[in-house]
């Protein structure tokens, strides 16, 4: 039977009080804490979309982009909002994930208030997941916004759900719906909403007991089929989630080809890692390594057939109890459901097991214990101080633990020497501490680190991609090619390996070797833009401009912002003779960064030179023509040598002649006999008044 909670009283306003300023106090020092180079560049201070705030282009590619391996819209658009209101900050960004988490915590509380009246289990739920230091990662981790956001849409999709069971309506269950997507926009863990319902269908809402909560359309007969009727749409709903979110994941090479037989063992281990690491919150890592990339590469058989044990015990028990205590099977299966998309069965990414995984399925292991210690409250009062003293003192030892593990994420250093300690036969500590000193632009502490991770795991292809590039620093090009073969081999199919592995051939003059890397790059990893610019830019070095301008095109539609892909379009444009359509495209690379050398000379020349007067356009040449020069910081010869076309195209022709001799000038200096024939011949144009066309003899 579903009973009507009363209106909220002083009592539970100051719960919901309480769990608000405790999150907010715990985590408020996160406003002085910096952003990790893990994640944090992708989702907003390398992110041009992020950066430039709500504009309608961003919030489009948000909706349509699979980038970082996921499809979350929402949380791009967080992202977005947090940057227009307050600019780059992380500080800002850090406490809107902690207003979004104290939030949770409150919602969490008033909704096991309405479900079950008992408001003692209900807000100790809410303070172990509101400071609990597993939940550390999802708060304090920038990148982890799609927890903390998914989760607040997951609490209002269940209020919700409360709702429409005790008045069932076409409008109660709309804002459910509603909510599920929104949720799923923000993080397809959420998958597993559904399932949550029909837990709660069982207990507390007990719709298989009570005649009054059947769903309407199906009567009393059938009742547990007829809920799951009911859910039908949630279920297609999550079906196109997890079909998205798997297609994403795939193309971004994020899922990783490992045998189930292999997965299977670290999923029992995973569930029984989980609990203990509840009970026992010590020790806790940003990245925790599978057994093969540890030094001894052994699986842990003993482990696992603890675990084994101990799943099934606890499985048992919560099966034996179900009538008496049904809290904790519902509290297990939802620990246990939840836990499903993220647990191993489909590995994504290379970590064992994450921190950031236990953020909703936790609640299903609090409400079992909590509502076990209502029941033996309720049967054993010579217990009562026994109980009071664990309940508070456990919120007590998990809030000291999360302080604690709040200051780790002060920084990129602190976060991951606090990994190193943690997992010191772990390779990836190691690697992205190598990182942290890179962009602090201290080479040599990055290189330790980077050596250390590889002794580590002598495979790893990040790594050997950063050693890598500290060799072209060095213009160490052979060794730096060794590496990036190496790279490869351990990872196929990235494309940004195969684009630098090519560029390093073209260093070296070896085209046709840099064109095959990258037909074989565009092959193996399609989603790389910087891949197709270079082996189109290649191919145009050959001669070859119509396969080079399909190539720029696929580029632009991957990244319809990367301005050198336009520039090398609208140029190869221009040489195949299509004026206007090279035309729109260097603008449009203009438009998108005035900076480009290549852009500006490209478009000054062709509205300087054009043999047709429709083309012509001396003034606005002269502009694009004058800010070559400048970016160029007068050192070469080909934007002086534009710009006196330029002027001579407006009859400037005096300072067109002086303009082109120090063309001239450079050119000799640089060497450039074949650029400095035909300077001179364009002197003589203009010393006779005429004005250079393109196809005029030099």
């Amino acid at each position: 039977m579903i009973r009507e909670t009363a209106k909220p009283g002083k009592t539970d306003l100051l719960i919901v009080a309480g769990l608000l300023l405790g999150t907010l106090l715990l985590y408020g020092r996160t406003a002085r804490f910096d952003f990790i180079n893990l994640d944090d560049a992708d989702y907003v201070y390398d992110n041009p979309h992020v950066l430039g705030g709500l504009t309608s282009e961003n919030i489009s590619w948000a909706f349509t982009t699979g980038f970082a391996s996921n499809w979350h819209p929402l949380v791009w658009l967080s992202l977005m909002a947090d940057v227009q209101l307050f600019g780059p900050k992380p500080g800002a960004i850090h406490l809107v994930n902690a207003v979004f988490h104290a939030a949770n915590s409150a919602l969490l509380f008033v909704l096991l208030l309405k479900l079950t009246n008992a408001r003692w289990p209900a807000a100790w739920v809410g303070a172990m997941f509101a400071w609990h230091p597993l939940h550390v990662e999802s708060v304090a981790w920038i990148t982890e916004r799609k927890d903390v956001l998914s989760a607040f849409f997951l609490m209002l999709c269940l209020l919700s759900y409360v709702r429409y069971v005790r008045g069932p309506s076409a409008k109660t269950y709309s804002l459910m719906l509603a909510m599920l997507v929104l949720g799923l926009m923000s993080k397809a863990m959420l998958v597993t909403a559904p399932g949550i319902l029909l837990l709660l269908d069982i207990w507390p809402l007990r719709r298989l007991i009570d005649p009054a909560t059947a769903p309407p359309a199906l009567g009393q007969k059938h009742k547990l089929w007829s809920l799951v009727i009911e859910k039908v749409p949630l279920f297609v709903i999550v079906a196109a989630s997890s079909i998205v979110t798997y297609l994403i994941q795939s193309g971004g090479r994020s899922v990783l080809r490992i045998p189930l037989a292999a997965r299977l063992p670290n999923v029992v281990l995973s569930y029984a890692r989980y609990l203990w690491m509840t009970i026992y919150p010590r020790g806790l890592a940003i990245f925790y390594p599978i057994a093969g990339d540890l030094p001894a590469g052994r699986i842990p058989v003993g482990q696992i057939i603890g675990s084994i044990v101990a799943l099934l015990a606890i499985s048992f028990i919560a099966i034996i109890a179900r009538k008496r205590l049904p809290a904790i099977l519902i509290g297990w299966l939802w620990y246990i459901g939840t836990l499903i998309p993220v647990i191993g069965l489909i590995q994504v990414g290379s970590q064992s097991h994450a921190d950031r995984y236990t953020y909703v399925p936790l609640i299903g292991i609090f409400i079992a214990v909590a509502w076990v210690g209502l029941a033996l409250w309720r049967t054993k009062s010579s217990l009562r101080p026994v109980i009071v003293i664990l309940a508070v003192g456990s919120v007590v030892a998990v809030s000291t633990l999360t302080w604690r593990q709040i200051g780790f994420w002060r920084n990129a250093f602190t976060v991951m020497q606090h990994d190193i300690d943690v997992v010191p036969d772990g390779y990836f500590g190691y690697r992205t501490l190598g990182l942290a000193y890179d962009y602090a632009d201290k080479p040599d502490q990055a290189m330790a680190e980077y050596q250390r991770a590889r002794e580590l795991k002598p495979n790893d292809a990040v790594t050997l991609q950063q050693l890598a590039e500290h060799a072209v620093k060095a213009n160490d090009i052979d060794n730096a090619l060794l590496l990036y073969k190496e790279a490869l081999f351990a990872n196929p199919y990235d494309g940004i390996l195969y684009n630098d592995y090519g560029n390093m051939l073209v260093k070296k003059g070896k085209i046709d070797d840099a064109i095959l890397v990258y037909r074989a790059g565009v092959q193996r990893d399609p989603n790389t833009a910087a891949t197709y610019h270079n082996l189109a830019l290649a191919l145009a070095g050959q001669g070859k401009i119509e396969e080079a301008i399909l190539f720029w095109r696929q580029a632009i539609q991957l990244a319809p912002n990367y301005a050198a892909a336009h520039t090398g379009l609208g140029n190869a444009l221009l040489m195949d003779g299509q004026t206007q359509e090279g035309i729109v495209e260097l603008r449009a690379s203009l438009h998108i960064n005035r900076d480009q050398a290549d852009a500006l000379n490209g478009l000054a020349w062709v509205l300087a030179t054009h043999p047709s007067k429709f083309y012509q356009d001396g003034p606005e040449a002269e502009k694009w023509a004058r800010r070559a020069v400048e970016i160029s910081h007068g050192a070469q010869p080909i934007p002086f040598d534009t710009l006196a076309a330029a002027q001579a195209r407006e009859g400037k022709f005096d300072e067109a002649i002086e303009t082109a001799r120090h063309a001239a000038t450079l050119a000799e200096q640089q060497k450039s006999g074949e650029l400095l024939k035909q300077i001179q011949a364009r002197i003589d144009l203009y010393r006779s008044k005429h004005a250079f066309s393109s196809g005029q003899s030099d």
